[in-house]
């Protein structure tokens, strides 16, 4: 198999010179695979702050890091990071559904 691209923003270390499909001329296509640690809304920020330098440090570790970083990137971003992320991700999906007439069949 040869891999066509990657749907990151740029190109992957994991996958040198394949091009992303942004590069190859549909911009703005990114869509990563993600993992977050999350809470309930309203979980004291001293406690998200505890719970980011809690998995920071374990994603830090190199036996940890060779484990799970297996063609993937680690980003250990922190909760406003992420909050943003998963807001844009809600906005981008939120749009694709109905400008593409997507429904759910039953």
């Amino acid at each position: 198999m040869r891999p066509i691209a990657v749907t990151s923003e740029g190109e992957s270390r994991h996958l040198p010179g394949v091009k992303s499909y942004a590069q190859q001329g549909f911009p703005g296509f990114e869509v990563p695979t993600w993992w977050a640690l999350l809470s309930r809304a309203g979980t004291p920020e001293p406690i998200l702050r505890r719970m980011h330098e809690a998995m920071s440090g374990v994603l830090n570790q190199p036996e940890v890091r060779e484990r799970i970083e297996n063609g993937i990137d680690v980003l250990a971003g922190g909760p406003e990071r992420c909050r943003r992320f998963v807001n844009s991700e809600v906005e981008k999906w939120g749009r694709v559904i109905p400008d593409n007439n997507i429904s759910l069949d039953s």
